[in-house]
């Protein structure tokens, strides 16, 4: 039964005829055409049965109006049409085909292509902002694109016959503007849709004439400088980027008020350089505005560009001071204004006598102050001057200004020439050393043994001359001898030299009363540069009191007897002194200095020569002692009787003892005398004894 049942059906469906029909196809591009035609490219119907009958193409003036069939076209192997009636450059066409097929029996309408407008395009030139073109086209897909991956081509026609694609968009934005650079240019655009299908949907041809009535774009002024060569201002900005641009219009500012300053052609220019800019006296500023070849307006004038907001101001270094000794140089300057972000950092340079320029330092952009510190100065001329950067790089540099450190300067030398006794209880101290600009302060420092510490005795303020003279009395030259140097110290304070040590002579002797001699002995002078060239040996001459040079002996003797067998009836107190000369130093070679001992007296001691007996009248016929080395102004003579009368007195080593007692001779017999002297250091020696007196008369 079962069996049966199915092989019923299966006859049954042979029996009943198969309807089909021929599948949509795909509108894929509508092209509008120079003549205003739209032609339609689409899919071609697939029709494995035979069936197909014809496209039918149906048309309206926008893709939500009433749709009209335009035309049918039997040929399945047609895939175009070309509209001739439409009207593209009015209004959107838009179309969609629907294949009508058969059966034999039935007909049958497949389901509309997706509807597919053209691209009507309008090109106008903008309002807001003037100076541009502006396109504006329909869309294509009011029922959505068809195929991923689509956008816009925008092609533009210039010069005349020349096409070449200026803008690729995204489908959705159907509005693209662009800048007349051109004073009077024709243009055309048309726009392309690129479709997987193998065909192109374009959009009509629209253009029109355009003028160029948009200034270029406001020029960036980049930095005002000074140049230090010419102290003239140096303007430098971005040149614009507009083709258009003929050159630049130069204002200078001066407080609210803005003035006309110059005309720079040639849009490729990007510096100017005022010669008249008032660099000397604050900073200088600047505006810039750009006009290119076009001309509009009535009058017609060069679209030119509006300035900036602010005016571009360089950075002005006020004058710099400094104070003889100070370590260090504080400055200020004005900001510099005009760029977008402000200053990043200050940068401060400086130069010593035009050499190398280093940079100093360097401050927040927010500062406008810097202290250099150099410490001990060096003279010289120093030159400053401030860089301002901005957070973009750019650089802009200040005016110079120029200070001169004077720092004392030190005495070519300074030769301590001389350590020289000049008395009892006093040494000079010499230091020679050349005229100088500026005082300088002269330390005396003095020890006596070379163990001990200096100790500081006095301080002379130097400005001209030609030396620098201390006497130290706080001194004993005849037990000790003294070292001293001298330091050297300017007006900062700073110590710039310190002398070679000099030590006094201390000279020492003995008097040797046997031999009739004085042995004289001294410690060397220290510390010439070339040492001693000889030392002279001084006596001072008894009779008139003169000092006298004894002798001259070799640098490198200390030691010298002195022979006064001669000179026993002098006083016997025989006085010396020492001098030293110099053998002559690089810094003085035609000059020998000297310096001088102590002064030391020797004493010869008094001999008295007395005769035992005399003649009255015969050979020898007074009495009369002989006396060497003795102060005869301290001289006494008594003659006394065996009773002790006084018979004769003197105070005259001339007037001798005549054997008589007030003018008469007295008795032959023995006497006693008594003679008293002193000696060169007026200390007293005396003679007694008996006389014996005879006489070759009668009484």
């Amino acid at each position: 039964m079962l069996k049966k049942l199915v092989h019923t059906i299966l006859l049954l469906i042979i029996a009943v005829p198969f309807h089909a029909q021929v599948g949509p196809v795909t509108l894929q591009c509508l092209q509008v055409q120079p003549t205003g035609d739209v032609l339609l490219q689409w899919s071609p119907a697939v029709d494995p049965l035979n069936q197909f009958v014809s496209y039918e193409i149906f048309n309206a003036s926008s893709s939500d109006g009433v749709f009209s069939l335009i035309t049918s076209i039997a040929n399945p192997a047609t895939t175009s049409y070309q509209h001739t009636t439409a009207n593209p450059l009015l209004s959107d066409e838009c179309y969609y085909v629907v294949v009508i097929s058969s059966d034999g029996m039935n007909v049958f309408d497949s389901a509309p292509s997706p509807t597919v407008c053209t691209i009507s395009l309008d090109v106008q030139p903008s309002i807001s902002p003037p100076g541009q073109v502006l396109l504006t086209w329909t869309n294509p897909y009011p029922a959505g694109v068809p195929f991923a991956n689509a956008s816009y081509e925008v092609w533009q026609e210039f010069p005349v016959g020349n096409w070449s694609q200026v803008a690729t968009l995204p489908i959705g934005t159907e509005t693209w503007s662009f800048e007349v650079t051109q004073c009077e240019v024709d243009f055309n655009f048309q726009i392309f849709v690129e479709t997987p299908f193998g065909c192109v949907h374009r959009s009509d041809i629209a253009g029109g004439t355009f003028y160029d009535i948009t200034p270029p774009d406001i020029p960036v002024v980049s930095s005002v400088w000074i140049d230090h060569d010419t102290n003239d201002a140096v303007v430098e900005w971005n040149p614009s980027a507009a083709p258009d641009t003929q050159g630049y219009i130069l204002y200078r500012c001066s407080g609210s008020t803005v003035t006309l300053l110059d005309t720079i052609f040639g849009a490729t220019s990007d510096t100017f350089t005022d010669l008249l800019a008032p660099t000397g006296t604050g900073p200088v500023c600047y505006l810039l505005a750009a006009f290119d070849t076009c001309y509009s307006g009535t009058p017609p004038s060069p679209n030119t560009s509006p300035t900036g907001d602010i005016c571009n101001c360089s950075v002005y270094l006020s004058p710099l001071a400094y104070a003889l000794c100070a370590e260090s140089i504080s400055m200020s300057w004005t900001a510099y204004t005009g760029w977008s972000n402000g200053v990043s950092e200050y940068q401060i340079f400086l130069s010593v006598d035009g050499g190398i320029v280093e940079q100093v330092g360097a401050v927040p952009g927010s500062e406008t102050t810097f202290t250099h510190a150099f410490g001990n100065p060096v003279p010289g001329t120093y030159s400053y001057y401030v860089v301002a950067v901005s957070t973009e790089g750019y650089e802009a540099q200040s005016n110079m200004r120029q200070v001169s450190i004077v720092y004392p300067v030190s005495p070519a030398y300074n030769y301590l020439s001389s350590v020289s006794v000049e008395g009892e209880g006093m040494i000079e101290i010499t230091v020679e050393s050349p005229p100088n600009a500026t005082t300088h302060y002269y330390h005396l420092e003095r020890r006596i043994f070379a163990n001990t510490e200096w100790q500081e005795l006095a301080v002379e303020a130097k400005l001209g001359g030609t030396d620098v003279t201390f006497f130290d009395t706080d001194v004993n030259p005849e037990a000790f001898s003294y070292s001293y140097r001298v330091l050297v110290r300017n007006q900062c304070n700073d110590w710039v030299d310190t002398t070679q040590v000099g030590r006094s002579m201390k000279l020492e002797g003995l008097s040797n009363t046997e031999r009739l001699i004085n042995v004289l002995q001294w410690s060397p002078y220290t510390e010439w540069e070339n040492g001693v060239l000889a030392y002279r040996i001084y006596r001072e001459d008894q009779e008139t009191g003169m000092v006298d040079q004894l002798a001259e002996v070799n640098g490198t003797v200390t030691f010298y007897e002195d022979d006064v067998a001669e000179l026993l009836f002098s006083s016997g107190r025989f006085c010396y002194t020492i001098e030293a000369v110099e053998r002559p130093s690089s810094l003085f070679p035609g000059t020998s200095f000297t310096a001088k001992s102590n002064t030391i007296c020797l004493i010869q001691a008094p001999v008295i020569w007395v005769p035992n007996a005399f003649v009255v009248d015969g050979f020898n016929t007074t009495f009369q002692p002989v006396i060497s080395f003795a102060d005869f102004d301290h001289y006494q003579m008594i003659i006394y009787s065996r009773w002790g009368d006084v018979i004769y007195q003197t105070d005259d080593i001339d007037a001798p003892w005549d054997g008589r007692m007030n003018g008469k001779l007295v008795q032959e017999g023995v006497y006693t005398y008594f003679i008293s002297v002193e000696d060169g250091n007026g200390r007293p020696y005396e003679a007694r004894g008996t006389v014996v007196m005879l006489s070759n008369r009668d009484q």
